[in-house]
């Protein structure tokens, strides 16, 4: 690796205790980020209604650990006045906050692109495009299409998260490291319910989005769930993909903190790796 880390992102920040188990794993050879959408922010996309908050005391502790906080602003309508939104921007602002003196840059997840220009006027975040921003990967007509495709975001962004259904491609792969996009290309793992590959999550997300009132759009869409949807991340082939894709987004806030521990062993296997 030209890279001597791996970046992984990990939902619950402010819904598990992600602090003590990130000190109990040690995982000194990889950055962490740390993300989700509190504070029933109207920017927040999908889980929009949960009772969850974080504070300048939250973030400021995980920056002093040097892990990164992210907020999931991933929303396709952003009202530039909203309060909260802005409250939380000014919190997560690290040059800004003159209670937090760690030097940890922290990350706005988003696809709305007058929120992009926005952000880049004003704050200092590291910026990356949500997986729900994307077109369904069966529209894309050819491969060359998909690469104008992502060319355009990474040159808008400093990461995207890529569709999964790319991430096992070896052409694909070698499309971003002919482009040094490699390092800013994300892939996600659902550790808990192993979302990523589904054929639906589009739909999904939208109907998250158009109903976040509804609790019962946060359970699977599908009627049959393939067996092997979290096995297949344990696989020698996607173990050796997950050291060549620097960054690695993994789901499961929806889980519990038992469960989310019991897939820590995934993390062993990448520190060994390492």
């Amino acid at each position: 690796m030209v890279n001597n880390k791996i970046s992984i992102s990990i939902a619950g920040a402010s819904t598990f205790n992600l602090k003590s188990i990130l000190i109990s794993l040690k995982l000194k050879k990889i950055n962490i980020t740390v993300y989700d959408g509190p504070n029933r922010c109207a920017w927040n996309g999908g889980r929009i209604n949960r009772d969850i908050n974080i504070t300048k005391k939250d973030i400021g502790d995980y920056n002093k650990l040097g892990v990164r906080v992210s907020l999931t602003f991933t929303n396709p309508v952003i009202d530039l006045k909203d309060k909260t939104g802005l409250k939380l921007l000014e919190l997560l602002s690290f040059n800004k906050n003159k209670n937090n003196n760690s030097k940890t840059i922290n990350e706005i997840i988003l696809v709305n692109d007058d929120f992009r220009i926005f952000l880049r006027d004003n704050y200092n975040f590291i910026l990356k495009y949500s997986i729900t921003g994307h077109k369904n990967y069966t529209s894309f007509l050819s491969r060359e299409e998909i690469k104008e495709y992502y060319k355009d975001l990474f040159s808008k962004y400093d990461k995207v998260v890529i569709h999964s259904e790319l991430a096992p491609k070896r052409w694909f792969i070698e499309f971003l490291h002919e482009y040094n996009y490699l390092i800013k290309a994300e892939v996600i793992i659902n550790i808990i319910k192993g979302c990523s590959f589904c054929p639906k999550y589009k739909e999904h997300y939208e109907l998250i989005a158009s109903d976040s009132n509804n609790p019962k759009v946060m359970y699977c869409i599908l009627d049959d769930v393939p067996k092997d949807l979290v096995n297949q991340f344990y696989n020698p082939r996607t173990k050796k993909l997950l050291i060549e894709i620097y960054n690695i987004k993994f789901e499961g806030r929806s889980g519990t903190e038992k469960e989310f521990l019991k897939h820590s062993q995934f993390f062993n296997t990448i520190k060994d790796i390492l």
